[in-house]
């Protein structure tokens, strides 16, 4: 089989190289996926559009961004006594602590509006908020189509806002409705923007945070959905912060899902080279583990035939008497071999030499009686005599090749 190895990795070769010239040329015309929720940022999930379109909404009010830096929100204990302000934070996660969410509070009360908008909450916010929220997001994160519905009232129409896009959307499945007011649902009816009240001011949760991407808001009128979500904001605030410490604040203590859940596959399936990189990888172990899954048997090598060592000593024997001159011993040995082949062959006992035995020998081996008369006479001769002459040890050794060749 490893005639067929260089066919199979030139194959994979080949294969690599198309997948990897097809993505190169489809790379430019290919849907940038990537969720960051940025106000500069106009690919579809950005939030360039929402960030350009608060002046629109409050016309009157001054509108700044909130970098996020740990200095810059101690400083919401300089602006606590402020009022009619907004915050707006469009972020993946709200992992808010709790020391955060105590200023936070303090900062509503004193009639200031803060809305965000995030895919997860923190542990110490869904508690400090009492709300319970799905924490088993990941196939929301992955799914397409996010279909939203405002409630009425407050809203004047509750008609659904959708587009095909990416999901990335929670819901609230308990809330303390003697604290809180449900604003909008989901698909499925179930709560995903909800407000709670606090002194002067209101918090606004919204849990489908795409609502506010480019792509959601260019869809068709969906542009109506941001307004009317904003418009729980009062129109004649006197300043607008586009709040972005959540989307930079370090994660170390984020509880979102996507780090509850971390999958190093989810990632590289995101990009087309990684992806077919890492199938052809196991294709390539499926392949090969099958190939060696198969029986392998140790290479068995030729043996020789078996020669005959008996022959070549009796030969070896017989040159040895021959050469010695001793006719009458190698003529007795001759006789003493043809016994014993008489005695395995045929089973006639041989210590009788007479007429019965000859005929019980012509009968099983067929060969001529007459012919075995005179074998047997010149054994019984060889126990009478102690000579022979060359000639008739000649004539006895072709008697007996005679027989053996016959039979």
């Amino acid at each position: 089989m490893k005639k067929y190895w260089p066919y199979i990795a030139g194959f994979l070769v080949i294969l690599t190289l198309v997948v990897l010239l097809s993505n190169n040329t489809t790379r430019s015309r290919s849907f940038n996926d990537t969720v960051t929720l940025k106000k500069e940022h106009t690919i579809p999930y950005g939030t360039y559009a929402a960030r350009k379109l608060l002046p629109s909404l409050f016309p009157d009010a001054e509108i700044s961004v909130y970098k996020g830096a740990k200095d810059e929100w101690d400083q919401w204990d300089a602006i606590a006594e402020e009022t009619n302000l907004a915050s707006i934070s469009i972020c993946k996660s709200f992992f808010a602590d709790e020391e955060e969410l105590y200023q936070v509070l303090r900062w509503v009360k004193n009639g200031n509006y803060y809305f965000i908008s995030a895919q997860s909450l923190s542990d110490e916010a869904a508690a400090f908020f009492n709300v319970s929220v799905n924490t088993h997001t990941f196939y929301s994160v992955m799914e397409d189509s996010l279909q939203l519905r405002l409630e009425t009232p407050p809203f004047k129409t509750n008609q659904p806002f959708k587009y095909p896009g990416r999901k990335f959307e929670n819901w609230a499945y308990s809330i303390d409705s003697s604290k809180t007011t449900v604003l909008g649902r989901n698909e499925d009816g179930v709560p995903n923007f909800i407000r709670f009240d606090a002194g002067k001011g209101s918090i606004f949760i919204h849990l489908a945070p795409l609502a506010f991407s480019n792509y959601f808001l260019l869809h068709k009128n969906n542009i109506a959905y941001y307004q009317q979500a904003l418009s729980v904001i009062p129109e004649n605030v006197d300043k607008v912060i586009w709040n972005e410490y959540y989307s930079n604040k370090p994660r170390q203590q984020n509880n979102d899902n996507e780090e509850k859940n971390p999958s190093f596959l989810r990632v590289l399936m995101k990009y087309p080279p990684f992806k077919w990189g890492l199938w052809i990888a196991i294709l390539t172990i499926l392949v090969y583990t099958l190939m060696e899954m198969r029986r392998k048997q140790r290479f068995i090598p030729t043996h020789t035939r078996p020669q005959n060592d008996s022959l070549d000593f009796i030969k070896t024997i017989g040159r040895l008497y021959h050469d010695r001159k001793d006719h009458h011993n190698l003529a007795k040995k001759m006789g003493s071999y043809f016994l014993e082949h008489v005695r395995s062959n045929y089973k006639l006992p041989t210590h009788t030499l007479d007429e019965k035995f000859v005929q019980a020998l012509h009968y099983k081996s067929g060969y001529d009686q007459s012919e075995l008369n005179v074998i047997i006479q010149t054994i019984q001769n060889l126990g009478q005599t102690d000579h022979i002459t060359e000639q008739q040890l000649s004539n006895f050794y072709k008697q007996l090749e005679n027989f053996y060749g016959t039979t």
